[in-house]
């Protein structure tokens, strides 16, 4: 098995006192939502140790947030420490162990390479893969859905979120594709980071979270309806019935296309005019 696998690991990371180090449980022998198992004793990690980076979001093309100066296998589990870069030498670093610290980003993920495994006999988990040996690739911090929306709240506290949304807008030009984190989400990082103003004011959180949710609810919508669209345009035509099955099955997708546009264009128009009652109340004098 060459394939690269990855996990998250979603346990509350454990912050030290006068450093800017930062402990997490990596890994454990725990079943997870794909029915795979690791081994916490089959993890072989002295490739890793020679290099021991520490990424956001999967991200390789980027410089690392910090370095891994701690990892090893301890009470079932793989276990480590980032110490993340200050401010000085990487802001972008900075920004995410200052939203680490602040409960705003809580999960970290592995990457590894399967040494030796086999597919589980359990009924429960038919096609799930005990991991049994494998090598650690590398680490990451990974921001997860609900962490887009305590952005908000941590731009209020005072956090720079300017170099998170730069990070977005260059992962979203340059198309990259992380694991854990689709392009909808990072879209959504990169709205989160990006303060709604005009003419030099800024929404109010609460409003402005009301105003993004109502996006992303709809970006939410637009992907459904193009992924019903996709699958009935990839289906093969039969002759007979099933050929007029289809024609119908691809004529109500149209006309659920053209709806939802019509919905989706009233929507916007909704909460554009929000935005804008959001902003003359913002504005008005106290």
């Amino acid at each position: 098995m060459t394939q690269r696998y990855s996990r998250l690991a979603t346990g509350q990371p454990e912050v030290a006192t006068g450093s800017r180090l930062v402990r997490y449980v990596f890994s454990s022998g725990e079943v997870a939502r794909d029915g795979h198992t690791i081994a916490p004793n089959g993890w072989a990690l002295d490739a890793f140790r020679a290099n021991p980076v520490a990424l956001f979001a999967h991200d390789s093309s980027a410089p690392p947030v910090g370095r891994v100066t701690e990892i090893g296998v301890s009470a079932g589990a793989l276990r480590g420490a980032i110490t993340f870069a200050d401010a000085e030498t990487y802001p972008f670093a900075d920004t995410v162990y200052r939203l680490v610290k602040g409960g705003y980003l809580s999960a970290a993920s592995v990457s590894w390479m399967p040494l030796e495994w086999r597919y589980s006999t359990d009924k429960s988990r038919m096609g799930g893969i005990d991991f049994i040996r494998q090598e650690l690739l590398e680490v990451s911090v990974v921001p997860v859905p609900s962490d887009t929306s305590a952005l908000v709240t941590a731009r209020s506290s005072g956090i720079d979120l300017a170099p998170l949304g730069e990070w977005a807008e260059r992962a979203l030009d340059q198309k990259l594709e992380l694991p854990h984190l689709p392009r909808a989400r990072i879209e959504a990082l990169y709205r989160a980071a990006r303060p709604l103003s005009r003419t030099g004011r800024v929404l109010s959180g609460v409003n402005e979270k009301h105003l993004r949710d109502a996006h992303d609810l709809i970006g939410q919508a637009a992907e459904k309806v193009r992924m019903v669209v996709d699958q009935v345009d990839g289906e093969e035509e039969d002759d007979g019935d099933e050929e007029r099955a289809v024609r119908e099955r691809k004529a109500r997708a149209l006309q659920l296309r053209h709806r939802h546009r019509e919905d989706e264009e009233q929507m916007r128009a909704r909460a554009k005019a929000a935005a804008a009652r959001a902003r003359h109340l913002h504005e008005r004098p106290e």
